[in-house]
């Protein structure tokens, strides 16, 4: 379940399924019509389980009859005998790859097990979210046909999206470096045809022919041509997953990508009804409105203060760092206002109840919330220069504690961040910010051990130099603090957990971003600007361009006053 907020709606989009592994697995469902007695070639788009990926598996319930005589799958092997294969009920079925198959009897809608993934990525690419990977048969005495599926369900993929790549340079367009070539240029470098052919499902049955803006849809099978200059040079097609893949053309960078990036096509989206939803133009997935107005939450569940005291901020919630839903992903708490705070359960998308929060927040910061790291049942919030855990029993809606967890009497208030902080990911660090007066812009940052009720150190940030904290965070292995000063160019600053020592630029003239933590759990701090997607390690002084071109900026300290900014500095070609 995705849920994310948008000004004063909770949305969720139903179908996909966030995990909580790092990756996030996302479950997948898709159907397939097969008429009967017709031949069609498809694929897979979405990955069965490692359990129930067989023909029996995925398929065997769905069509009646005996296999083999009312109903068959065959592949293709594009091996020296080039033969057409029969799958037996206990051939695993794999995605990339194309089948034929027909029902003779009756016909029939396909789908997948329970517990179906999204396509995996497999591979980088210019594609800011991967690329699956699908090895391609060559042969050096003409064409070598390879039967290919296409993996992906949503969205559908244009042919001039896809990379063909080799483990050894070609000509002229070399597609063994790190960007691969186009479709074009592999036919232009004797490696794959520049087209595909599909079967027509529809209308005057037969091949028709795939190339350039046309689109790879889900559920597709296609024949490609392997050339004979890929010969000894393991080509590999990468097709872009997700939704943020670009045409070349599209790409900022210097030499084969040189245009403008291109606006996106304007969307008139209308928000769902209250507690309904609508299907999102781009995933074609279900999008729930849970909040509302006052009217429409105080109809379902009266605020115990009276349904005037209901505010749109009731279903609001700060920036990605933080998430409106709990551990395991069954409910999600707008921010606090009134006293109070909207409780949602997402299994029927229903409001359930108002739970405590800040009866008076002394700042608008105090009206996040954040939910325990380890406890589906726990949230945390501030109250005063109180910072208080409520213990919610999810099965009665009933709240079992709300405790003091730990008082600040030097401020009159604290927050988390303020307003944008979370957890450490083991939930034992955090960073607070306290202020001794709700006029002034001095903010104290507070690292705090939370089992221990330990304050760890203290850094002020004075107004008087100029130095106004706009948010302040744990970083998710809970070893650094970053920061975040309006002034100076709106800089991003970063020190250890235990705040000694100097701290350390980590760029300017940008606010919002987000942690993550590579496979050696580096933590990294990620960002969007106009000329890709960059990260910038909390570890060291080290830039990186992710997206489109993975390039080392380097250090942005040695850059005060361009970082980020123009680039006026930085070499990216």
């Amino acid at each position: 379940m995705l849920v994310f907020g948008i000004t004063s709606n909770v949305i969720v989009s139903d179908g996909v399924f966030a995990s909580e592994s790092v990756r996030g697995i996302q479950f997948c469902q898709a159907s397939y019509h097969l008429p009967a007695q017709k031949w069609r070639m498809i694929s897979l788009p979405c990955k069965p389980p490692s359990d129930a990926n067989t023909v029996r598996d995925i398929f065997g319930d769905d069509i009646s009859g005996s296999y083999g005589s009312d109903w068959v799958i065959y592949s293709y092997e594009s091996n020296a005998l080039a033969s057409y294969k029969k799958q037996v009920l206990d051939s695993v079925l794999v995605q990339g790859k194309g089948y034929w198959i027909i029902s003779t009897l009756d016909e029939v809608t396909l789908d997948f097990p329970q517990k179906s993934q999204q396509t995996p990525v497999s591979a980088a690419c210019v594609s800011m979210t991967g690329c699956f990977d699908i090895p391609i048969v060559a042969g050096s005495s003409g064409s070598k046909w390879n039967l290919l599926g296409h993996p992906v369900l949503s969205p559908d993929t244009a042919i001039s999206d896809l990379r063909v790549v080799t483990d050894t340079a070609t000509s002229p367009n070399d597609c063994g470096d790190d960007t691969g070539c186009t479709m074009d240029e592999a036919e232009e470098d004797g490696v794959l045809h520049n087209r595909f052919w599909a079967y027509a499902d529809s209308g005057v049955e037969g091949y028709f022919s795939l190339g350039g803006s046309d689109r790879l849809e889900a559920w597709m099978g296609v024949w490609a041509a392997a050339l004979p200059g890929a010969a000894g040079k393991q080509p590999h097609l990468l097709i872009p997953i997700g939704h943020n893949t670009y045409p070349p053309s599209y790409f900022p960078d210097s030499k084969r990508y040189s245009s403008n990036w291109q606006p996106a096509p304007e969307r008139n989206v209308l928000a769902p009804e209250f507690l309904n939803s609508i299907i999102d133009f781009d995933t074609q997935k279900s999008v729930w409105r849970l909040g509302g107005d006052d009217l429409e939450m105080g109809s379902k569940v009266s605020h115990p203060n009276g349904n005037g005291t209901i505010a749109e901020v009731n279903a609001q919630h700060f920036y990605s760092r933080t998430t409106v839903t709990n551990k395991n992903e069954t409910f999600a708490i707008g921010a606090g206002r009134g006293g109070h705070a909207a409780l949602w359960r997402l299994s029927d998308k229903q409001l359930v109840a108002w739970v405590p929060t800040a009866a008076f927040a002394a700042d608008n910061q105090q009206w996040q919330i954040l939910w325990d790291k380890n406890d589906s049942g726990v949230y945390w919030y501030t109250e005063g220069n109180k910072l208080k855990r409520v213990q919610l029993n999810l099965e009665t809606l009933s709240v079992q504690n709300n405790e003091i967890w730990d008082t600040f009497p030097s401020y009159q208030y604290i927050a988390f961040g303020p307003g944008e902080g979370d957890f450490s990911d083991n939930g034992q660090r955090l960073v607070l910010a306290g202020s001794t007066s709700e006029t002034t812009q001095n903010f104290d940052i507070i690292s705090y051990e939370v089992e221990l009720r330990k304050r760890v150190a203290i850094k002020p940030i004075l107004a008087s130099n100029d130095f106004i904290l706009d948010w302040a965070g744990v970083d998710p292995s809970g070893q650094y603090v970053v920061f975040n000063r309006p002034s100076q160019g709106r800089s991003t600053w970063v020190l250890p957990f235990d705040l000694r020592g100097g701290e350390r630029l980590l760029y300017r003239h940008m606010k919002h971003s987000d942690f993550v933590v590579d496979s050696q759990g580096e933590s990294w701090l990620v960002f969007g600007h106009y000329q890709g997607v960059f990260a910038t390690k909390l570890s060291d002084p080290l830039l990186k361009r992710v997206w489109p071109t993975a390039i080392n900026v380097g250090n942005p300290a040695n850059y005060p006053d361009a970082v980020i900014n123009t680039f006026a500095n930085f070499d990216l070609s």
